[in-house]
């Protein structure tokens, strides 16, 4: 590449010209104000919604992308359904770990988990139609199978504990017809025996050792001191029961 080419690609554009190439990549709902500013490597230019009257900052090379709108106006897609900001953000960190490279990617996107939803809005209207919830914190969409991807019917809401218990790392055994995540089996065995005398921990580590899950709840029993008196917590229970 020639010296002049480098330093015709390097120059500035004037801000006239700038203001002028702008104008037309505008929404109808927003107009310059005539004033710019930059924030390395990107230029900005201010721009007024009519509708909102909200005065803010566009990056240039955004809305040359077709990005750049104002909020109100994705809020009104939704009915200012306030729920809809929160869903938008869980879909771009579902974006996010499903591509390669990314440092959240290691369990998904480089295993080849894909995001099959086509975007953030088909992402938003199905999951206020098929998985409502009052606000969506303090929960989150896990997959019901963790070989397939992020797509329309893999996915169900579901508490932190849940969803780290629903993993490719997560350890099941067999348990009356079901597999049983194997931290949770002693509570299906408690309540099915309620004098079973182990603590989880000890049961854990006689599976751990290499025995059946039958071999693990049958006698003999190794007993150091009292028996256990804890209790089967009655959620995790309802994870396999009616």
């Amino acid at each position: 590449m020639s010296a002049s080419a480098l330093s015709s690609r390097g120059k500035r554009e004037p801000d006239d010209q700038l203001l002028a190439r702008m104008a037309g990549l505008l929404a109808p709902y927003l107009t310059l104000t005539g004033k710019t500013r930059s924030d390395p490597p990107h230029r900005l230019v201010e721009v007024t919604c009519s509708k909102c009257q909200r005065v803010s900052w566009k990056r240039a090379n955004g809305l040359q992308h077709g990005k750049g709108g104002c909020p109100c106006q994705w809020a009104e897609k939704y009915d200012r359904d306030p729920r809809a900001k929160v869903l938008r953000d869980r879909y771009h960190a579902m974006v996010q770990r499903c591509t390669p490279g990314t440092p959240t990617s290691r369990y998904h996107g480089d295993l080849g988990i894909q995001m099959r939803f086509t975007s953030v809005e088909h992402f938003i209207r199905w999951a206020l139609k098929n998985l409502p919830h009052e606000n969506y914190r303090g929960i989150t969409f896990d997959r019901i199978d963790t070989d397939w991807h992020y797509a329309p019917g893999n996915l169900r809401l579901a508490s932190y504990r849940d969803q780290a218990m629903n993993t490719r790392r997560t350890v099941r055994v067999p348990y009356m017809g079901q597999q049983v995540v194997r931290h949770h089996l002693w509570h299906l065995v408690k309540t099915d025996q309620p004098d079973f005398p182990l603590s989880p921990d000890g049961l854990v580590r006689r599976l751990q050792r290499g025995m059946t899950v039958a071999q693990a709840i049958s006698p003999p029993f190794r007993l150091h001191g009292s028996t256990t008196s804890s209790t089967p917590d009655p959620a995790i229970v309802s994870l396999y029961r009616d």
